[in-house]
């Protein structure tokens, strides 16, 4: 390429960050250009794709015009070698930007190189009114002794004081803990659950996991099951907030197959019902098919299996139903896009939250490939708004939402497409969008 300036003459030019070769051909002065280095970022649906011939190491966040959106993580690190193209391609359509972006940049060395602007597909509904706000945990497996010395409890005690900090700093209405709230159902674990949660006067509502179906290491359903309600919350419970329903469902032990009572189904059942024009949040500590296990990773952890129950969250469309257990943390979505979140298309809309104290990590990604580190913890903030909600995945240890669990979920609990199933996503777009 070459590029003429006014016939003028330039001692030098710069293009790209490069100096630019002057030549002068058939009296024109021209400036020679094909040694630049060249730099392009691109956003092909929601795939963002970064190609160019100049090597290096950079990094991608969402920004806008005042600069990065500082509550959020990096994107993605990336490295090119001048000849290759990077495809960053883990984003699934319920994936969105923060409110607050309207670009991806690339930056390397704390400089901004390039930027491109958010196609609307990243953008956030209009949801109407924010109503509140809710913290939501998993398998915080408080530990007792507080040493961090138990296989499965890493440093819990503090890495729940560290969640409890942050929505309390957030102002969360209440607070849910999706299961296995204790160790091992140990009189120490409840003991230091209550101590802990004592200093804060946010609602925390939780539900029964595997491990609170031990005893002080008995699997003596029924005791623990009265251990339980003495220390934490009833084993299946109702909780209406603004308008929208709330159903926690405790493990009564612990086989996938069997998990609840009749009773509890029964009662389940009838919830479901009684609630089928409103917005319900369901909590169960097992997940259901493979979102919160994908490629089977944690292959110790199997699905909940008991099709009385499924049968029940299939034929409710208006649910949104909540899981932990595998502890997997967010990052698998590049994995498996559906890996975190899925939409209502086979049984219900469904989220996994990771363990808030020792996730499980996976270097590849194939079934039986996680490891337990005590390193990490994670969780949501939910924010509840008229037409849906924003999932905000957190990094408890730096106090940033991750942008590979920012999802928004379009319910709004009056809408035929929602409550019957028959939730069309185009058309939900062109009626929400602003």
């Amino acid at each position: 390429m070459s590029l003429k300036i006014n016939n003028q003459i330039y001692k030098r030019i710069r293009l790209n960050g490069e100096n630019i070769a002057k030549a002068k051909i058939n009296g024109d002065v021209v400036f020679n250009s094909s040694s630049a280095k060249t730099l392009g970022i691109n956003i092909n649906n929601k795939d963002i794709i970064v190609k160019g011939n100049l090597a290096g190491n950079f990094e991608l966040y969402y920004a806008n015009d005042k600069g990065v959106i500082e509550d959020y993580e990096k994107i993605s690190s990336l490295s090119l070698n001048g000849s290759n193209t990077y495809y960053y391609s883990y984003f699934n359509e319920l994936n969105v930007a923060p409110n607050n972006a309207n670009k991806i940049v690339l930056k390397t060395n704390n400089r901004v190189l390039r930027s491109v602007d958010l196609p609307n597909n990243f953008k956030t509904n209009s949801l109407g009114n924010k109503l509140y706000s809710v913290g939501l945990l998993s398998d915080i497996h408080i530990d007792g002794n507080g040493d961090g010395n138990n296989s499965d409890s890493g440093n819990s005690q503090n890495d729940f004081t560290n969640a409890l900090e942050y929505f309390k700093n957030k102002n969360v209405d209440f607070i849910c803990i999706d299961g296995d709230v204790t160790y091992y159902g140990y009189d120490a674990d409840y003991t230091a659950y209550k101590s802990l949660i004592s200093n804060y006067s946010i609602p925390i509502k939780a539900i029964r996991g595997n491990h609170e179906c031990y005893a002080n290491g008995s699997n003596n359903y029924d005791y623990m099951n009265t251990k339980f309600q003495e220390n934490v919350n009833e084993l299946y419970y109702e909780y209406i907030y603004n308008n929208d329903v709330y159903l926690f469902c405790g493990m009564y032990q612990e086989s996938t197959s069997t998990p609840f009572s009749n009773e509890e189904l029964t009662w389940l059942s009838n919830k479901l019902e009684e609630h089928k024009n409103k917005r319900v949040f369901l909590f169960v500590h097992y997940y259901c098919g493979d979102v919160g296990n994908v490629n089977n990773i944690v292959s110790i952890h199997k699905p909940i299996s008991n099709q009385t129950f499924i049968n029940l969250i299939t034929n409710y469309k208006n649910v949104i139903y909540f899981s932990g257990h595998t502890h997997l943390a967010f990052y698998h979505q590049q994995y498996g896009k559906y890996a975190n979140i899925k939409s209502a298309s086979d049984v219900c809309h469904r989220v996994h939250i990771p363990s808030s104290c020792k996730p499980r990590i996976s270097s590849n990604g194939t079934e039986g490939s996680a490891q337990v580190y005590s390193e990490g913890s994670e969780g949501y903030l939910m924010e509840v708004y008229e037409k849906g909600i924003i999932l905000k995945g957190i990094n408890f240890e730096t106090n940033k939402f991750l942008p590979i669990a920012n999802y928004q979920l379009l319910c709004k609990a009056e809408d035929e497409e929602w409550l019957n199933g028959d939730f069309n996503k185009e058309l939900s777009k062109n009626r929400y969008r602003v």
